[in-house]
């Protein structure tokens, strides 16, 4: 029996062996496979993202802008139809004037997604996975470095007249440096840290809403694992880069552009009055600037623009996200970034 009992065992760990060995075959193949680089991937999937959304919603951004600043003018019957018209015929600037600014506009959003998703994929493993204070930070350094390219974008998109006040967005950088000094570069700075509240609240929101199916699963598998949060964190990446579909991107995008939107819109037009030179004249600084507005629009002055800011941002949420998640999850597999 003993004999027996032994040739058996011996048939059956022979039997199991090649399972066994083509199992550490497979996982010595994945392991032997390099890894794009995560630096390069987010870094080039944010430029693709920024260059997309900056090409489609351009028109919507000069629209959104002109309103902004208009506001402040007094002309309270504004209108989508009727800016249109002023920049394309009034002013006879044609289809290429609801494109104003577009050169800068590429130039500020290829390196503002390209730095802002680099860094916030770097601040998330810096500070464990807290999306908050990553979102933040990561808007933090992109404003300082975007900040000028801004400033000159809105100055070029708000020009009147058929003359072109700057041949180019590197002659209108060079011209507001000489006549302001840095100080004009950066016109709208605190308003725009302040509108760091925005990142702040999208991207919690939006990270919570695209892995909320994928917790709750890896929650019900895990709840008894010792290790059962680093098993989570580790599973849910491995789940938003291999099995992130754009429907779900989709959803996240557009609800949770809504809501930070809704919350930090009046940052936005503080920014665009400070930045607008033919206006802000009239304010001595951001908090003089929200007395002022407040005295003279009420509150609605702090939303002026916003349900064309909506139609704008959110597609533009939807349309960076989609092709920012869809671009990681394909780079990734590219040979030369590996």
């Amino acid at each position: 029996m003993s004999t027996t009992a032994t040739s058996t065992t011996t048939t059956s760990l022979s039997n199991h062996q090649p399972t066994i060995n083509n199992n550490n075959n497979q996982q010595q193949q994945q392991q032997a496979q390099p890894k794009a680089h995560p630096t390069l991937v987010h870094a080039a999937a944010g430029a693709i993202s920024g260059l997309t959304s900056a090409l489609v919603l351009a028109p919507l951004d000069t629209i959104k802008t002109r309103l902004i600043v208009d506001k402040a003018t007094g002309n309270q019957r504004l209108s989508i139809l009727s800016v249109i018209r002023q920049l394309v015929i009034t002013e006879k600037g044609g289809i290429r004037a609801l494109y104003r600014g577009l050169g800068p506009s590429l130039m500020g959003y290829i390196p503002n997604w390209s730095v802002y998703f680099l860094c916030y994929e770097s601040f998330k493993q810096h500070f464990g996975g807290n999306h908050v204070l990553s979102a933040m930070s990561a808007g933090f350094v992109t404003n300082f470095v975007t900040m000028p390219l801004w400033v000159v974008k809105t100055r070029m998109q708000t020009h009147r007249g058929t003359e072109k006040l700057y041949r180019s967005t590197f002659h209108a950088l060079s011209v507001t440096l000489k006549t302001e000094g840095i100080k004009g570069l950066y016109s709208g700075l605190v308003p725009s840290l302040f509108g760091l509240i925005h990142v702040g609240i999208q991207f919690p929101c939006y990270e919570f809403l695209k892995q909320y199916g994928t917790m709750i699963t890896i929650t019900e598998e895990n709840e008894n694992d010792e290790n059962s949060s680093k098993n989570r964190q580790q599973q849910q990446q491995q789940f938003q880069n291999q099995n992130l579909t754009w429907q779900r991107v989709l959803f996240a995008s557009v609800v949770s552009k809504v809501i930070a939107s809704v919350a930090a819109y009046p940052h936005e037009v503080l920014k665009n009055r400070l930045q607008d030179h033919k206006h802000n004249h009239n304010y001595r600084g951001m908090f003089h600037a929200v007395r002022e507005i407040y005295a003279h629009e009420g509150a609605r002055g702090f939303y002026n623009g916003m349900g064309t800011n909506l139609l704008r941002v959110v597609p533009a949420a939807l349309i960076t996200l989609v092709t920012y998640e869809m671009s990681v999850k394909y780079i990734s597999q590219w040979e030369f970034m590996r």
